[in-house]
């Protein structure tokens, strides 16, 4: 496949693109993408993907804060806690292939992410990870997307306030150094920020993990997450897609 041919082929057709396997017992091969966003499956309702924690389960349910501006769009499949089921976070299990087919979707003052990141194809590094992903047919790494932000420019006040809930059950306070803190851990913003500065994002930021070991009981619907790395925090998609094409070591196989 020439340069060309990879940059003119849909990031989310996985015919070339792989989409992560997992051989899990009795069910035999378990396509990631069919679990999360095979609107097809009349299963995906009874389908979950499940951290360490039993009182998170990952839905596929789709949702916007309601406090956002205009210039700002979240990238997010609802995280339902299964003991509160009215207490939503953020978060997914993707796989390269949904997560491209989500930016197909989520769009900054009218121009989706995956035409941004198109726009930009000629950029060296955005060339070389598009190459790598097409011509290395080996299983991509699994990881679990547990924020990602997308904004054209906003105050720490516009970004702050999309997580009041959160904040205040974490035990932060209203108070501007609490709120640094906060956004400084969730969304990386410079230590030195004020809370009435302006910034500019022209990436999403992304917070994620990347599974190590995923395993289901026998007969289970619910993928349990045992192990994982310490959070990544991506500044931008092209950053995940170089970390996605770089594969050091198959997805682990469960037992």
């Amino acid at each position: 496949m020439n340069e060309d041919a990879v940059l003119d082929t849909p990031l989310w057709d996985d015919t070339w693109l792989p989409v992560p396997r997992l051989d899990i017992e009795p069910n035999g091969p378990l396509r990631l993408l069919n679990i999360i966003l095979d609107p097809k499956d009349p299963c995906n309702e009874h389908k979950i993907i499940s951290t360490h924690n039993p009182n998170i389960a990952f839905s596929i349910t789709e949702f916007e804060l309601p406090n956002m501006d205009n210039t700002e769009r979240l990238l997010s499949r609802g995280v339902s806690n299964v003991r509160y089921p009215g207490i939503y976070g953020r978060g997914d299990a993707v796989s390269l292939d949904c997560f491209c087919k989500s930016l197909k979707v989520t769009t900054v003052n009218t121009e989706s992410i995956l035409g941004s990141i198109r726009t930009r194809a000629t950029e060296p590094r955005v060339r070389e990870a598009l190459r790598d992903i097409s011509r290395n047919p080996a299983p991509r790494p699994l990881y679990i997307i547990t924020g990602i932000k997308v904004a054209t420019g906003g105050t720490m006040d516009s970004v702050w306030r999309q997580w009041p809930e959160r904040r205040a059950n974490m035990g932060y306070s209203n108070n501007p150094e609490e709120e640094v803190r906060f956004m400084e851990e969730r969304i990386r913003v410079p230590a030195s920020a004020c809370r009435s500065d302006h910034f500019e994002w022209k990436d999403p930021i992304i917070l994620a993990y990347q599974v190590k070991d995923i395993t289901a009981e026998p007969g289970s619907r619910t993928l349990e997450v045992r192990k994982h790395t310490e959070y990544v925090g991506f500044r931008t998609v092209v950053e995940l897609l170089q970390d996605m094409g770089r594969v050091e070591a198959p997805l682990v196989q469960t037992e």
